[in-house]
């Protein structure tokens, strides 16, 4: 769910509207009372004002919502009227609020008449518009809560065991692995043995797993995967996910874990019907989105914000799936 920190970016971002009220409702399932302490704290001269919902039937029918919002109005009359001379000068009072549930009503603009002693544009009809910041709240790509250290981590994870797969199954036949070296070799061209030292040498280096980032021209697997599967359109691909297949010595009975979201969307026109070659193609995926999204996260900046419940959902989706293939492989 939303941090504190993260609702008051979002009000911070979108600035003050037409009117002076604007209204804002949050999920929230830790304590609300915390969560609206922790928020008013956070910018002390910006008029936000949180309210606690407890009362049933409030703001369920969409008939009469702004009514509740007229209604909530009161109940924080003493904390409204202390944002007098910030709002009184062209602030927009943001008012929060906090409830167990998620909004259920279609998001919409109504008039609303403020109250006489709301501090700008008493006994005024004004629009407003209730926001359900629960879904709608952005967050840089670098943020805390999205966890990025994680998928950090599950790529050295995978590393080391694409290493020592590939490793073992050099020993056992080199012919297992020609295809897939052949396949991601990139313009200097290294044998295979010497291609795994250097990717062994530069995992000694690595101090933190979970600051580890893979390059498209550094000697880690990962990275000339990721070269290629950047280069390459999603029906190419199919040669690589068999190759790799090959090398990593995956059987038919493996447990493979359910494709993430990915692999779904960029899956090529022909289905792969092998499950290792449709697993491998899907691990090919997941590590190229995975190295894009750590390498975006740590150039925030040039990129916007967004929804903090789809990168969460899409981090944890990718999370699940590489977890469970350094699982798979280091077995």
């Amino acid at each position: 769910m939303l941090t504190p920190e993260i609702v008051n970016d979002e009000i911070l971002r979108r600035g003050s509207p037409e009117y002076p009220l604007n209204v804002y409702w949050v999920t929230v399932l830790s304590d609300r009372n915390d969560f609206a302490n922790e928020l008013k704290l956070l910018e002390p001269n910006v008029p936000i004002v949180s309210y606690v919902l407890r009362k049933q039937g409030m703001f369920a029918d969409p008939n009469t919502v702004m009514n509740d919002v007229v209604s909530v109005l009161d109940e924080v009359r003493d904390e409204v009227v202390q944002e007098k001379e910030v709002v009184s000068s062209g602030e927009a009072l943001a008012l929060v609020v906090l409830s167990r549930t998620e909004w259920k009503l279609a998001i919409t603009s109504s008039p609303i008449l403020l109250p006489e002693w709301f501090p700008a544009m008493p006994l005024q009809s004004v629009t407003a518009r209730i926001e359900d910041l629960t879904w709608t709240a952005r967050v840089s790509l670098r943020d805390s809560v999205l966890a990025i250290e994680e998928v950090h981590r599950l790529l050295y994870d995978v590393e080391v065991a694409l290493v020592n797969r590939v490793q073992r199954s050099l020993a056992a036949d080199h012919r297992l692995v020609q295809a897939l070296w052949a396949d991601i070799e990139r313009e200097r061209k290294v044998s295979v043995a010497e291609g795994l030292r250097q990717a062994r040498v530069y995992l000694q280096g690595v101090r933190n797993p979970t600051s580890f980032r893979p390059s498209t021209r550094g000697p880690t697997i990962i990275g000339r995967i990721w070269y290629k599967a950047s280069s390459t359109a999603p029906e190419g691909l199919a040669k690589t996910a068999k190759a790799l297949a090959s090398a990593l010595a995956l059987e038919e009975t493996e447990g493979f874990e359910d494709p993430p979201l990915v692999g779904v969307l960029n899956r090529p026109m022909n289905r792969i019907g092998v499950k290792r070659y449709s697993w491998s193609f899907n691990l090919v995926l997941a590590l190229r989105s995975a190295c894009q999204l750590v390498t975006a996260a740590a150039h925030a900046d040039e990129y916007p914000p967004y929804s903090v419940f789809l990168l969460r959902s899409t981090i944890e989706d990718l999370r699940r799936f590489l977890d469970s293939a350094a699982a798979l492989l280091q077995d």
